[in-house]
């Protein structure tokens, strides 16, 4: 395997439906001497909107290559071009995997190993920390990533997403429409889901969270964890960009919930033992100022909110939009269910408005 690589523009269209014979097409172009009869294909199942297929050359698993096509319309609501450049600062930073080349409808890209965490070894001792030590580098790069990328330090890209989401949901969101949308009880117009945006919005400001790198979509299945070298790495960085540090652990903790959002929700205690270990590397420090801590853990808590409604507004997206065989209806019906029930928790007499 060469360690030495050089970022490729293809011009290439890989037909979805025929992974392998477009990933054959791409990787022809990255490995020459690679022959199609000695390369293995493996097809992840994983994705929900991206199609994703592995392949390596003569048994030599360690230079897989990773080819993943873009699902239909993803470009409406995530830069592809943003991610590249998060994915090449990252890698340049030692955080990230190296991308080899994007093709008009995806990118290939090195494959990184180690198994998925699940709803039990993400409460490993062994492992968490490391998740919130590589969620703290990150965030640390987040003056770096500036100076490279000229972005605006003040603007966090949450706003942005759940704004584009709600706008281009079109008109199955609203009461009194036909679609399957309305086969929900209660399930929000457009209108409410716009005035919930806006006091949403102004009631996290209220916190002052510094703005950082974040990954914004630090799910489970987007955690690997290496036993052998005792790492672990993130991968699939399309809605990463500068957001709220509070945001990305929250949505971490939310996401680490699984299906049964409430009743999985991480206890108090893990959640302080997992944001000391970030806040040791994120202030290099070993000994924490409480306040500080406390005040985190307190942000961490509102910030859920933003979590759940990103997630709610991405499903009626998905559902006006998208032809995929899930329910994003269910999927974001209990994401703001949830939303409205912690907020009643945590402000009962602004449950309502």
């Amino acid at each position: 395997m060469s360690s030495d690589f050089v970022y490729r523009e293809l011009e290439l269209v890989i037909d979805a439906e025929n992974l392998i014979n477009g990933a054959f097409k791409v990787v022809k172009q990255l490995r020459q001497n690679w022959l199609f009869d000695r390369m293995k294909f493996q097809i992840f199942t994983g994705g929900l909107t991206n199609k994703l297929i592995g392949i390596h050359h003569n048994g030599d698993q360690s230079d897989t290559i990773l080819v993943r096509v873009y699902g239909v319309n993803t470009e409406r609501i995530i830069d592809h071009k943003n991610e590249i450049r998060i994915l090449q600062f990252l890698n340049t930073s030692g955080l990230g995997s190296k991308i080899y080349a994007s093709f008009n409808n995806g990118l290939a890209y090195q494959y990184l190993f180690g198994r998925i965490l699940d709803e039990q070894s993400c409460y490993d001792a062994m492992i968490y920390p490391l998740v919130a030590a590589k969620m703290a580098h990150i965030h640390l790069q987040m003056t770096k990533y500036k100076t490279n990328s000229a972005v605006d330090e003040h603007k966090s890209v949450l706003w942005d997403k759940i704004n584009s989401f709600i706008a281009l949901s079109s008109d199955t969101c609203e009461e009194g429409k036909s679609g399957q949308l309305n086969k929900q009880r209660n399930f929000p117009s457009k209108a409410k889901l716009k005035q919930e945006f806006e006091w949403l919005k102004t009631h996290l400001d209220k916190f002052k969270s510094p703005l950082v790198l974040c990954h914004n979509d630090l799910l489970l299945g987007n955690i690997l964890y290496d036993e052998k070298s005792n790492v672990v790495h993130f991968i699939d960085f399309e809605y990463a960009g500068p957001n709220y540090q509070a945001y990305d652990i929250a949505n971490h903790f939310n996401e680490i919930s699984g299906e049964n959002l409430w009743a999985r929700y991480p206890n108090e205690g893990f959640r302080r033992d997992w944001l000391e270990a970030y806040l040791k590397v994120f202030d290099n420090c070993q000994y924490l100022d409480e306040t500080k801590l406390k005040r985190m853990l307190n942000e961490i808590e509102h910030f859920r909110l933003a979590s759940h409604f990103f997630c709610g507004a991405w499903g009626i997206y998905q559902a006006a939009n998208s032809k995929l065989d899930f329910d994003f209806i269910s999927y974001s019906n209990s994401r703001l269910q949830e939303y409205y029930r912690v907020k009643s928790t945590l402000l009962p007499s602004n449950s309502l408005e």
